[in-house]
């Protein structure tokens, strides 16, 4: 009786912790009837009956009736088509466990293709007593993954050795599942996240976590969502802990009764058939129910002030409160409620401020005259000041302005000078020779012969930036150059829109010979050196 009322206490206290909370802003357009959305934990769809919303009314809260409130399921929003899932086997060497052992082993291996999709994180662990390593988890693979083959040949290489850590009739259940919450919910993975428990339900009295109550709070911290399956040996369904699943909003089953000594297919079977389905609805139990709310509130008083409304989901003992202004403000709604003491009120008080406002005034006025003369004397001073400084900046500004314009003038000479010295020793180099080369072009059209006399010719359309102007729609604005360079003749396209074929190839950049074929669409172009 004492262990039962313990249990329940720590029940009750669960249930007080649960989650429901507004999202987003109350909505006030249509006051005193006021809109907005809660979204509870639970998974199940609730009615107006599973809620009471009361509205504190001078200190007392005073319950909405049902013919003022409207309340509609809406299921939560979920963009997530991925899962993280810890798989949690309990697995003793205990010779009445070893139905067990397999059973949850080949069962969960015989299900991954039901639940494991591409992009789900999975990772399955065994735990049994805390090691001297004070660790109770050990992985049977050994990170997230949604590999399926990886999964099922860490559980076929997994192998439990029989010691002092695994060789009796009971786990530490809740030090285990406190450690997996803290790896998953520590996980850096963007996805809901839940726990699947295989066990027998069944605490060491030594673990360092007696009851439920600290691993529930974790997951609820880490918002890790546990589900449970119990093995139930005959006679040990009494052990059977529904806390951790139903206080974290998860799925509990309980198999069938069974001895726990030998091979149990029917239990393997079973396994199979629930993990698939516990596990493809996590992203649903993990995102819980939203629901719309439409309450008429007794105090349509719209005067700016503070209101509260509680809510309380009935099954659970959820609860959260909203605090919200009503709309308006305190003066028009006194404005509205005793116009004329309202008016007379402010009638007095606008009579006191214009008359201290007079006073003030008349004493800032003097102050300010004497204040505006000192002012306009040092404007004044700071004036002729800036004045004088402006005008030597001024000067010595079109000093510098005069000296640059200089020197830039002097470097064009030079540089101008330099170009054309280089293209004098150029061009007597395309002399030395011989004759200058001769590009002779023709089109459907016209037909003519260049000569190539500088170092550099562009050919294009455009007659204002090139040296020989084709007037063909093919040809681009700047099409291509003719370069002298290391007493060569080179052609380079211009970045054209139809390029340059040379000899028959497209090319970039070619070196031109005696006899060379320049084609551009119906413009044919040859050298001749």
């Amino acid at each position: 009786m004492r262990s039962l009322l313990i249990y329940f206490a720590l029940l009750l206290t669960q249930l007080m912790n649960a989650q429901i909370k507004q999202i987003g802003e109350t909505d006030l357009s249509d006051y005193p009837s006021i809109k907005f959305k809660l979204h509870s934990r639970t998974f199940e769809k609730l009615n107006a009956s599973d809620f009471t919303f009361s509205e504190v009314i001078n200190g007392k809260e005073n319950k909405i009736n049902s013919s003022d409130l409207k309340l509609s399921y809406t299921p939560s929003e979920n963009k997530e088509k991925n899962k993280c899932v810890l798989i949690m086997i309990e697995a003793l060497s205990y010779p009445n466990r070893h139905e067990q052992v397999d059973a949850f082993f080949y069962g969960i291996k015989n299900s991954l293709k039901g639940f494991v999709n591409p992009g789900d994180k999975i990772k399955i662990v065994a735990f049994a007593l805390r090691n001297k390593k004070t660790r109770i988890l050990n992985d049977v693979n050994s990170s997230f993954t949604d590999n399926i083959p990886v999964l099922e040949k860490s559980i076929d290489d997994y192998k439990i050795v029989n010691n002092v850590f695994n060789n009796k009739d009971v786990s530490d259940l809740y030090g285990a599942v406190f450690e997996g919450i803290e790896m998953i919910g520590n996980e850096s993975i963007d996805l809901k996240k839940s726990i699947l428990l295989l066990s027998e339900e069944r605490n060491n009295n030594f673990s360092t976590q007696k009851t439920s109550l600290n691993v529930i709070n974790l997951a609820k911290e880490k918002n890790v969502v546990i589900n449970t399956i119990k093995y139930n040996r005959a006679n040990y369904e009494q052990y059977t802990d529904p806390t951790l699943a139903a206080q974290t909003f998860g799925e509990s089953h309980v198999l069938k009764r069974s001895l726990g000594v030998l091979k149990n297919l029917k239990k393997q079977k079973d396994i199979e058939e629930i993990v698939p389905v516990i596990l493809n609805n996590a992203l649903s139990r993990a995102n819980g129910s939203d629901y719309k709310v439409v309450l008429k509130l007794q105090n349509d008083k719209k005067d700016g002030g503070k209101n509260k409304i509680i809510v309380k989901q009935l099954n659970y003992n959820f609860d959260t409160t909203l605090i919200f202004n009503s709309p308006g403000n305190i003066v028009f709604y006194q404005f509205q409620k005793n116009f004329y003491v309202s008016l007379l009120v402010s009638f007095l008080i606008l009579v006191v401020l214009t008359y201290g406002i007079f006073l003030l005034y008349k004493m800032n006025k003097k102050m300010r005259q004497k204040k505006e003369l000192e002012a306009a004397n040092q404007l004044q001073i700071q004036k002729d000041q800036e004045a004088a400084i402006l005008s030597q900046q001024q000067e010595l500004k079109a000093i510098k302005l005069s000296e640059l314009q200089r020197l830039k003038e002097e470097q064009e000479l030079k540089a101008e000078q330099i170009r054309i010295n280089e293209e004098k020793e150029k061009v007597a180099q395309m002399r030395a020779l011989g004759n200058f080369p001769i590009l002779k072009f023709a089109d459907s059209n016209n037909s003519a012969q260049f000569e190539i006399n500088s170092s550099i010719v562009s050919v294009g359309r455009d007659k204002q930036s090139n040296v020989i102007c084709i007037p063909n729609s093919n040809i681009s604005r700047n099409h291509f150059s003719i370069v002298f360079e290391n007493n060569e003749y080179r052609i380079q396209d211009n970045n054209s829109t139809n390029g340059i074929i040379v000899n028959g190839y497209k090319l970039k950049n070619a070196l031109l010979n005696n006899g060379d074929i320049i084609e551009i669409a119906d413009v044919t172009f040859t050298f001749y050196k």
